[in-house]
């Protein structure tokens, strides 16, 4: 039995699970800014 998704399923599934931004594409100023960012927040707790 093969189930073929409707166009419509794919796209909520998409915007479901695929993250708007990815970490692998930052570039290494973003990536330092972003990892000295949650560590800042981290330590409010």
């Amino acid at each position: 039995m093969q189930i073929k998704p409707t166009p419509t399923v794919i796209t909520a599934w998409i915007a479901n699970y695929v993250p708007e931004k990815d970490v692998f594409f930052l570039t290494e100023e973003q990536y330092k800014k972003l990892t000295k960012y949650v560590r800042h927040s981290c330590d409010a707790y």
